[in-house]
């Protein structure tokens, strides 16, 4: 492992130093490459149903912890759990409805007549949410990123049932999530009991994932294309991670000074990414632009930044590209649109 003197101990993966990468879900899930929509559901772990129940809280006595605990009901409030194990998944509304993992299979079926194909399954939080990813009928013109398009299905109230687009730049395994104005990236489903509308959508949601794949392509071309060099370097990284000088020569945020381990942090910081750029080899043909830029802003979000193990690494991953937010390479993209 490659450690850069001006990183002060972080760690700067690479494919080099990581050469057993995999996508966030393959790390999380299991392998249901070849499955029918049954056997995948089977392998990957999701075929259980899940039940309803009145939350009910043992209260104990006020003055006395050794009489009986008084039982009472919590109003509007319900307690999902598996019916196989029993296990209690999550809290929820009164207006809360479950979709179970088997009234999913007619959208899987009907994704896989698309052209959909599934490759990975699994679960997170003991069973309260629920992922498949699949690969998707499209060909990249920039040959930078891999389509493949995820449902997710939640029993905490966390997400309803999503589709959303998941692609990963091969090269490095790292996932791409850029957020467009001209196409979505995930597609939601209504809460209804009726199965064929559900497969209609199912057909929506794939041609929202297709139109998702096209525009990411264009807007990874119109990135190749804007030029980047070091100047350009020093002015993002500051700019991403901001420090300004108060009248006292105090380095400060937003107008509060910032302590002399935020500030050593943040230079830390500065210097892992600007490394990253500077350095990985997955960045060789596209270093000196937009796109490589970004990517190495994303190789630092995704592999350098402090992770307890692998599987904490990929669940924060995944949770990003399910639930994009205000990620670092987001923020960087913006300022280049």
């Amino acid at each position: 492992m490659r450690v850069d003197p001006m990183t002060k101990g972080f760690r700067v993966y690479t494919p080099t130093d990581d050469p057993d990468r995999e996508a966030p879900w393959t790390t999380l899930g299991r392998d249901i490459a070849g499955s029918t929509p049954t056997e995948a559901m089977e392998r990957g772990g999701l075929a259980f149903d899940v039940g309803l129940t009145q939350l009910e809280a043992c209260i104990p006595h006020p003055e006395d912890d050794t009489l009986p605990k008084s039982v009472r009901t919590v109003p509007e409030r319900f307690l999902t759990y598996r019916k196989d194990t029993l296990d209690p998944l999550g809290l929820v509304g009164n207006r809360y409805s479950v979709i179970q993992n088997r009234d999913i299979l007619p959208v899987v079926e009907s994704l896989v007549g698309e052209g959909w194909d599934p490759v990975s399954a699994g679960t997170l939080k003991g069973g309260a949410v629920v992922f498949m990813v699949g690969t998707m009928p499209f060909c990249s013109k920039t040959n930078e990123f891999d389509p493949y398009l995820a449902f997710v299905n939640s029993f905490d109230a966390s997400t309803g049932l999503r589709f959303v687009n998941t692609p990963i730049r091969p090269s490095c395994v790292n996932a791409v999530q850029l957020m467009l104005s001209k196409a979505k990236a995930s597609f939601s489903f209504r809460h209804s009991a009726n199965i064929h509308s559900r497969v209609d959508e199912a057909r929506t949601a794939l041609g929202v994932a297709t139109e998702y794949a096209k525009y990411l392509d264009e807007e990874i071309d119109k990135l190749l294309h804007i030029p980047f060099d070091e100047d350009a370097l020093t002015r993002e990284v500051e700019a991403l991670i901001a420090m300004d000088i108060d009248r006292e020569g105090n380095f400060c945020l937003n107008g509060k000074k910032l302590t002399d381990r935020q500030v050593e942090n943040r230079r830390e910081r500065r210097a892992a990414i600007s490394t990253v750029w500077k350095t990985a080899p997955n960045l060789n043909d596209i270093r000196n632009t937009g796109w490589g830029w970004l990517n190495a802003v994303n190789e630092y979000e995704q592999w350098q930044y402090r992770a307890t193990d692998q599987k904490k690494r990929a669940e924060r991953v995944l949770a990003h590209q399910i639930r994009p937010g205000n990620t670092l390479t987001a923020r960087a993209h913006s300022r280049l649109s």
